[in-house]
Order: C-alpha cells, then sequence, then structure tokens
C-alpha cells in the first residue's frame, strides 16, 4: 500500500484506504473529529489524527474561526513546508496479518492448556483420561474469561504480547473486562466455533476470509475493536517456537501418561 492511502476508525468501524488528500479534507471540514484514528503503513500504530504530522495543519484550519469581510494579507517572508519524516524500517510492518493473530492465540491456548491440565492432575487426576476434544472445548471456553482478564489488567496476552500485536478500543484505549468478555466471547463463537472441530475450520476459514478482504474481523468491527501490530524480532519468533515445541512435548508426555493404569505400577 502506498504510504499516501490511510486507514481511519469511524463509528467503531475501520475505513480505508483512503489517499492522504481526501482525510485531510474530512478534516478541514470537520467532518472527522481530531481525535479520530489514523493509520497508514508507515505508522506503527493506529494514532489520533490530531498527533499525527500529516493532518495537524488541516485540524488547525477546521478550528479555525471564519473571518468576516476581506481575509487578511499574506505574510510575507519564507513559508514552511511539512516534511514527513522518516520512520524507522523496524516499525514498518502490515496491519492485516491473520496467521500472527491464529499464532498468537495458539500460543496463548498453549499456555492456558498446561496450567488447566496440570490444575486437573493436582486437583481431579480423574480428569487426565478426558478425551481431547472435550478438554480442547473446555480450554477455549475458559480462556473467554482469561482473556479478557488480562486485557483489561495488562493490556495483552502472553501470545499477542510476544507476537507484538496489541487490541484497544476506537479511542486505543486499553479494554474494560466487559469489553474484553464481549470479544472474546465472538472470537470463540465466531472464530472458534465453540472449539469443536470441524466447525471451528469452517469458522477460522471464513474469518480469515473476512480479515483478507475487508482489514477487519466481524467482531472487531462490531465491538468497534482496533487490532495493531508491530514488527516482530527474531527472539521473539524464536521464543514462541520453543514455546510451542515445549508444550507439543508436554501433550505427548501426557498423553501416554493417560493411557497408562498408574494403579498397575504399585
Amino acid at each position: 500500500m502506498s504510504k499516501d492511502h490511510w486507514y481511519y476508525v469511524k463509528d467503531g468501524s475501520q475505513m480505508g484506504p483512503v489517499h492522504e488528500n481526501e482525510l485531510r479534507k474530512l478534516f478541514g471540514s470537520g467532518n472527522l473529529a481530531p481525535e479520530t484514528l489514523v493509520w497508514s503503513d508507515t505508522m506503527a500504530d493506529w494514532t489520533p489524527a490530531s498527533e499525527t504530522e500529516a493532518f495537524r495543519n488541516a485540524i488547525a484550519l477546521s478550528r479555525r474561526p471564519a473571518f468576516e469581510g476581506s481575509p487578511p494579507p499574506l505574510p510575507r517572508g519564507p513559508t514552511v513546508q511539512v516534511v514527513d519524516l522518516d520512520v524507522p524500517e523496524d516499525r514498518e510492518v502490515p496491519q492485516i496479518r491473520p496467521w500472527v493473530r491464529y499464532w498468537a492465540r495458539m500460543v496463548d491456548l498453549s499456555l492456558a492448556g498446561f496450567v488447566l491440565g496440570a490444575g486437573f492432575l493436582i486437583a481431579v487426576p480423574a480428569a487426565v483420561a478426558m478425551p481431547d476434544v472435550l478438554f480442547g472445548m473446555l480450554l477455549m471456553f475458559v480462556w473467554v474469561f482469561l482473556e479478557a482478564l488480562l486485557l483489561s489488567s495488562w493490556g495483552t496476552t502472553p501470545g499477542k504480547w510476544l507476537l507484538a500485536t496489541r487490541v484497544r478500543d476506537s479511542a486505543g484505549r486499553v479494554l474494560t473486562f466487559s469489553e474484553g468478555l464481549k470479544r472474546s466471547f465472538s472470537v470463540w463463537l465466531r472464530g472458534l466455533g465453540l472449539g469443536i472441530p470441524l466447525v471451528a475450520l469452517v469458522t477460522l476459514i471464513v474469518a480469515h476470509g473476512k480479515l483478507k478482504k475487508d482489514g477487519v474481523t466481524t467482531w472487531d468491527r462490531k465491538g468497534g475493536f482496533v487490532v495493531s501490530h508491530r514488527k516482530i524480532g527474531a527472539l521473539r519468533i524464536i521464543i514462541v517456537v520453543l514455546v510451542l515445541f515445549v508444550f507439543l512435548c508436554a501433550f505427548v508426555v501426557g498423553e501416554a501418561v493417560a493411557r497408562c493404569d498408574p494403579f498397575s505400577l504399585v
């Protein structure tokens, strides 16, 4: 996408792309508020337009009262030209990244699965023999509440933090618990298909298509949520791979333990 094309948030929905000049006109005419979140591929994150160099002049003009009578004389001397500052390369990343979001969720579910499985092993040993499908459905339901708690308190989740992804409301604020719960329930239903394997496959494919086509998922558009990404460093990628590998090994070991009869060892 050209650096002259922008996205913006209006009424809780992501709009665009539009040319920079068109967006300036919207701010200059007062059709968009100065606090409107804007983003282009030269930016790391959604930012209020009033804090964005490209639109400060247009916003200032929209706030200036109209002159009565003849306009004042033009100022003498050199004029000041606004020049876009170079953005560091490590901040230039695409904002539509479905696979990054998917793997961030897999890291989160792996961590939550390990904690939930360990809790069952300690408190309810018989639950170790629970079918994998049932455990997966239970895990995704429990994660709805854990994710909402993390988004409202920490502002992110372990997977999102590792993969440089964050979720905010349309004003750029950390979600409240009720907002996080609303979003997590919508993801659980529309994105993960309640954790039912075949249903989840269909819902994930549909969600991937909508994100690629519209630039926003159904649950983020309806809830007015904004997901943004930063560049992921090599160290974070290595950590994610190691985390997933460790939990895969733990799953294999857990399966082996579940198939053994512990009483046969007594």
